[in-house]
């Protein structure tokens, strides 16, 4: 027999969202890998699972994992693999135990299940046919501002997870490093009872954080519209366009930001020297 190791996807929150097959996996699996046995446990009983012989195996364990791992799929084991929620390697570990079954030359297989960057794609309402997938930024330091700095160059849409703690610092790096003028969802508490999607700039966002804010967050960037080459004297001519059909100065410049493909900085510059 040929051992296999399988990533299992798990709910995120709403436990209807099991798959059968993932239920499936888990009856006829040996051994099941997961970051934490309490939390597998917990979900392995909610779901009507016997439970399989469980292991801890999280980010800090993974690589010295590597023998033992190699052994049970040596000996025709087949192992499972769950973080706590969502799908492993997605900003969770799973990575390494791949590679090591990988190199190791055994079948790696998959149980697809929820991600909360594809959930929260679906509920931003951010069309576009690509996204950044950037996972949790750097906590701080240089490397965070270079990070978010580059996630402010991407044209197209970004994907940030963040835990509630740290989202209102996150917020106000965003507009300070110019993202003022881009539309952020901000989503939290996926798939579950207190499901909540709240839209606007990162200024905007900072005054509708509820207090205290509670749940894992999701955070999703706007599109980033490049500036076209369109010069000063038609975006003022479009302006006066717009505000001759008596329409607010605030208005005036999301009209022509949008119509234009120009950013919404310089218009509302322009417009505050009409």
């Amino acid at each position: 027999m040929t051992g296999r190791l399988v990533l299992i996807g798990t709910p995120i929150g709403n436990l209807g969202d099991i798959t059968d097959r993932a239920r499936q996996t888990f009856k006829e699996i040996d051994v099941l890998l997961c970051e934490d046995t309490r939390q597998t446990r917990k979900l392995l009983g909610l779901i009507g699972v016997d439970t399989p012989r469980l292991i801890a195996v999280h980010q800090h364990t993974e690589a010295s994992f590597a023998d033992k791992l190699v052994e049970f799929l040596g000996k025709g084991l087949s192992v499972g693999f769950v973080s706590d929620a969502g799908m492993p390697v997605m900003s969770d570990p799973g990575a390494q135990l791949v590679n090591i079954a990988l190199e190791a030359g055994f079948e790696v297989d998959v149980v697809p299940g929820p991600s909360s960057a594809s959930a929260a794609l679906a509920l931003c309402g951010f069309a576009g046919s690509e996204f950044y997938f950037a996972g949790f930024l750097p906590r701080k330091g240089k490397l965070r501002r270079a990070k978010l700095k580059f996630l402010t160059t991407l044209d197209c849409r970004v994907v940030i997870f963040e835990a509630p703690n740290r989202v209102e610092r996150t917020l106000s790096d965003l507009a300070d490093v110019g993202t003022d003028d881009r539309q952020i969802a901000l989503i939290r508490e996926i798939t579950k009872l207190h499901q909540q999607v709240l839209r606007g700039t990162a200024p905007e966002l900072l005054d509708k954080l509820p207090e205290p804010i509670k749940g894992e967050i999701v955070l999703v960037l706007d599109e980033h519209i490049i500036p076209s080459e369109v010069d000063e004297e038609s975006i003022v001519r479009a302006l006066k366009l717009a505000l001759a059909s008596n329409q607010s100065g605030k208005d005036a410049v999301n009209e022509v930001s949008e119509s234009l493909q120009v950013g919404k900085n310089l218009v509302y510059d322009l417009y505050k020297s009409l």
